[in-house]
Formats: structure tokens, C-alpha cells, sequence
């Protein structure tokens, strides 16, 4: 994470230790050389399992190992910049086997193609899997209800069904809702300058409000009152100056003004 903007030094250090790291992982699970391509991708590394004879939660089981190990390497690193957090996301499928440019086997298809978009979904230290991978995992005890289901869309317009590993507590291991799926509370909208002061003058003329209200027309006349006491505050020149100056007496004034204004509305639209 945040790999770009470390030091040259720090990024070189940083793949040294993730390449350690991974290599770490594989010995632990007694993955052999045939067993594996490894890929690196500049601030990472893909790990093909190619043979058939590994068991069928390798992936994750190595996965869970490379974040014990990171989370170990983080704890015994003072310096910061040596500190690093991965993502992690696993798909399968029956993929090519090929030979790259360097005379170097390599993998095309589906299934390296679509685990980075995976992986893009997840936040530091977590583990997103795909359908396919959930489906073989689920029906085993070790497995059920250990997974957070998500629905997702690649950067390409690719429709993804993923799923995050939840399981019980492994170190190193994130259990959070990715941001990418986190519902945003909606921002509730600022009154306007208008709606402000009309709110501030009900409140600052609540003792003379509470004795008018209720009566005839009244609840309407004090709406106009406050309407028109926020255009006086909001230095409205056509006003006279003793109507700008207390709040009391204005309102008191203004009811009488605008209850006159009130009956011509009313008369004029009958």
C-alpha cells in the first residue's frame, strides 16, 4: 500500500521482504517449485498454483500465512518506511500455461486476469475471493459462514460477485468492510442564509410567537413575520431603519402590517 511513495530505498527493501515473505509462506505449505509460477508485478507478486495435487484451500490457507508473516515483520521493524500492508485476491480457473519473453513460464486467462480486479476491491491486510473460490470453500466446515458476500464492478465494467474472508481471528488478518463497500451517509444540506435567520428570529422571538399563535389567521401572519424579519437581517435597504433595529417591536409592528397584507392576498385571489 501507499508503495509509490516511499524512497527508492524503501520500495527495494519492502520487495525484498514481501519476496521472503511469500517464499516463506510456499516452504511452510511445503509448495514446491513445480507447484508454483511466481509473477512479480512491480509492487507485488501473483502466485500461480498450478499442481493438482495441493489441497483444495492452498490459496487461502497461504494467503492467511503471508499476513502472519507481514504482521510479524511489522511488529519486529521500527522504521516506518520498511513497514508495508498487502491485499490480497484469489481466483481460479483453468488457465494457459505459456512461456513469456524471457524464456520464463507464465500464465494467460481468465483466472490471473480477473484476480487483480478482485484483489482492487479489498482494503490493507484482506483477503477477497471469487465466486468460484467460495463455492469450493463454503461446503466445508472450516468454511461456512466465513465468508462476506458483495456485489462489485470492475474498473472495465466487469460484474463481479466476491467475497471477503471473515473467518475466525487470524493474525494479521482484516475483518473490517472494505471501503469499497461501505454506504456513504448522504450529507445533509446546509440551510441556506435565508432559512438560517429565519430559523434564528423564531427561536430569538419565541416569547412573543408563543403568545400569538394559535389564533385565526395568526400562524400564517407569524410565517410572513419571520419571512420578512430574515430579509431585514439579511440587510434589506427598503425597510425602514426603526423596523431594523428591535426585534420585539418589529414584530409587533409587522403583525399588524402584514395581517393587512394577509386579507388583500386573500381578497384578491377569491
Amino acid at each position: 500500500m501507499e508503495f509509490s511513495r516511499r524512497s527508492a530505498e524503501a520500495q527495494s527493501a519492502i520487495v525484498k521482504a514481501l519476496n521472503s515473505i511469500i517464499l516463506g509462506a510456499l516452504t511452510d505449505h511445503d509448495v514446491g517449485d513445480d507447484d508454483r509460477i511466481l509473477i512479480p508485478t512491480g509492487d507485488g507478486t501473483c502466485i500461480g498454483l498450478v499442481s493438482p495435487g495441493l489441497p483444495y484451500d492452498a490459496h487461502i490457507q497461504i494467503s492467511l500465512t503471508i499476513l502472519e508473516k507481514l504482521h510479524t515483520h511489522n511488529k519486529d521493524t521500527s522504521n516506518s518506511n520498511r513497514q508495508f500492508q498487502i491485499r490480497i485476491g484469489i481466483n481460479q480457473n483453468t488457465d494457459i500455461l505459456v512461456t513469456d519473453i524471457n524464456g520464463k513460464p507464465n500464465i494467460a486467462g481468465a483466472g490471473i486476469n480477473v484476480a487483480p480486479r478482485i484483489m482492487d476491491k479489498s482494503d490493507p491486510n484482506q483477503i477477497f475471493v471469487s465466486q468460484t473460490v467460495y463455492e469450493e470453500l463454503q461446503p466445508s466446515e472450516n468454511y461456512m459462514d466465513k465468508f462476506r458476500a458483495f456485489e462489485a464492478r470492475s474498473k472495465h465494467g466487469l460484474e463481479l460477485r466476491i467475497f471477503q474472508y471473515i473467518g475466525d481471528e487470524h493474525v494479521g488478518l482484516s475483518r473490517e468492510i472494505s471501503m469499497e463497500f461501505k454506504e456513504t451517509l448522504p450529507v445533509e444540506p446546509k440551510l441556506s442564509m435565508q432559512a438560517a435567520y429565519y430559523f434564528a428570529h423564531a427561536i430569538k422571538l419565541r416569547p412573543f410567537i408563543v403568545t400569538k399563535q394559535g389564533h385565526g389567521s395568526n400562524n400564517y401572519t407569524l410565517a410572513i413575520i419571520l419571512g420578512f424579519w430574515q430579509k431585514i437581517q439579511s440587510g434589506n435597504p427598503k425597510l425602514p431603519k426603526s423596523i431594523r433595529t428591535n426585534p420585539i417591536s418589529t414584530a409587533k409592528a409587522k403583525l399588524a402590517w402584514t395581517k393587512s397584507i394577509h386579507i388583500i392576498v386573500r381578497s384578491t385571489s377569491t
